[in-house]
């Protein structure tokens, strides 16, 4: 019977664990709301600049990659060198890109600023995500939009019957031709695609535009970045000239998405 405590002896000991626990507690209180304010931050942060902080949601990531282009003589070049290199056995897709911020005017809704890119048709080929409503932009596509998911419900109100309305996007008159689903904002935090033309006249007002046209692919199943890098760099070499780029090795292929 001595080994069982008295009740005072249990008390003294609850006494004494009490300030640990409580110290605990705010220490604990104290790293949870220093993890939400970095969190807070970076989402502000971001959001300000246009961007997400979590990759957009494609199929198969890993198999992106961004092609970078040295010694390019001219933007109709780089527009040029898919078909340039169609003969290539690395890349399920290759497709380009130009980013940039435009004003959004309608009737009845005030004005917008939102992040656009302009792509080429294969675009969507290699992003594999379908639309929400109507279609993406195909060959031959002039004076047309995709809307982002957030353009859509945010700024319309979730609008049934947008497809086929005009909307003003940095002065120019554009039909919508569809409406992608929700977390969909590849390549970089878009919330609208138009089609991209060799003289880019579809994005002569985008507000801040990249002034590079960046070109991305989809790697076949099986190929390496390296397997890719060496075979498209081969056919350049064969015939810079016609490839309408420069000399030398021009062609460096690294992932799309970083860890």
């Amino acid at each position: 019977m001595s080994d069982i405590p008295s009740p005072e002896a249990i008390g003294r000991h609850r006494e004494r664990a009490r300030p640990v626990l409580a110290c605990f507690v705010v220490v604990l209180s104290v790293v949870l709301v220093v993890v939400a304010l970095i969190a807070l931050l970076r989402t502000v942060e971001l959001g300000e600049l246009g961007w997400n902080w979590d990759p957009p949601a494609v199929p198969e990531p890993d198999r992106f990659v961004r092609i970078e282009l040295s010694g390019v003589d001219s933007v109709s070049s780089v527009h040029d060198l898919p078909r340039r290199l169609e003969g290539q056995r690395a890349l399920a897709y290759m497709a380009l890109w130009q980013s940039g911020h435009a004003t959004f005017r309608m009737d009845g809704v005030a004005d917008g600023v939102f992040r656009g890119a302009a792509v080429t048709e294969q675009f969507f080929d290699a992003v594999g995500v379908a639309p929400l409503l109507g279609r993406v932009v195909a060959l031959g596509d002039v004076a047309v939009v995709v809307l982002g998911h957030s353009v859509w419900n945010d700024w319309l109100g979730a609008d049934p019957a947008v497809i086929g309305r005009t909307i003003k996007v940095g002065g120019q008159e554009l039909t919508v031709v569809g409406v992608m689903p929700d977390s969909f904002s590849f390549p970089d935090g878009n919330q609208f695609w138009l089609p991209l033309t060799t003289d880019g006249s579809e994005i002569a007002e985008f507000q801040g535009t990249d002034a590079r046209v960046q070109v991305f692919g989809k790697l076949l199943e099986g190929i390496t970045s390296e397997q890719a890098e060496a075979e498209l760099n081969e056919i350049i070499a064969r015939d810079p000239g016609q490839a309408g780029l420069g000399e030398g090795p021009t062609v460096e292929i690294v992932p799309f998405f970083s860890d």
